[in-house]
């Protein structure tokens, strides 16, 4: 890795540990706040954007998270795909760029949705019942760019599961080498057949957690002056 001159890895380490932090913030949205509930699970457009409208800094706020996410992940993806390409494999270079996408991808629908939940908000709890259907039929479009999150879990968990291998054949860490494979794997299960039940969706969401913050441990290990 000594060719790689510029490469903080206690900065790439923070990165990684704050990107951790924001995956734990939204597990605990999904867990326990009854207005992200409301306004992910209700399928009711009243009840959402009645919702939207008393809690719009709240709201707001989780777009902020969203955005950090996408910020400090792409430190993260340049910074752990370096940490473990040893041998510069240019399949290591391609998994850069395909890690980067979900990062962009986080930072657009921030901002998107930041500009167009206060306008939607107003115009349905205030417009005209022309403009109220209006909003129905854009609200699809709020998370424009990928409102499913397919492009972001599967590039995520396709840079995931590659690092996690290196980890795992290059001996730095066998056991986050296993976590990480194992996750990146059952995202995709879930991606593909949607067949997991929503219990062990969370365990799966934790695991990752967990892996982000190990990682983020080796990166604060590794010492910066290798790079």
């Amino acid at each position: 890795m000594s060719s790689f001159k510029q490469i903080n890895y206690k900065v790439v380490g923070i990165a990684t540990l704050i990107f951790g932090l924001c995956s734990l913030y939204w597990l605990l949205l999904m867990l326990l706040s009854p207005a992200y509930k409301a306004v992910l699970y209700s399928g009711s457009y009243p009840i959402i954007y009645k919702t939207l409208g008393s809690h719009m800094l709240f709201f707001l706020a989780q777009q902020g998270v969203l955005s950090l996410s996408g910020i400090v992940g792409l430190l993260m993806i340049v910074g752990g795909v370096r940490f473990v390409n040893d041998k510069h494999s240019a399949c290591f270079l391609w998994l850069k760029y395909i890690g980067l996408l979900p990062m962009i991808a986080y930072i657009y629908s921030a901002v998107h949705a930041y500009a167009l939940i206060p306008v939607l908000t107003k115009m349905y709890l205030t417009g005209s019942a022309a403009q109220k259907m209006a909003v129905v039929v854009g609200h699809p479009f709020l998370g424009a760019l990928d409102p499913r999150s397919l492009l972001t879990a599967s590039c995520l968990g396709l840079w995931a599961f590659f690092v996690s291998l290196k980890l795992f054949t290059g001996g730095q860490s066998k056991i986050l080498g296993i976590l990480g494979m194992l996750w990146s794997l059952l995202t995709y299960v879930n991606l593909t057949l949607h067949s997991l039940p929503a219990m062990v969706g969370m365990v799966v969401w934790v695991v990752a957690i967990i892996w982000y913050l190990w990682f983020a441990f080796m990166l604060f290990r590794a010492d910066s002056g290798a790079s």
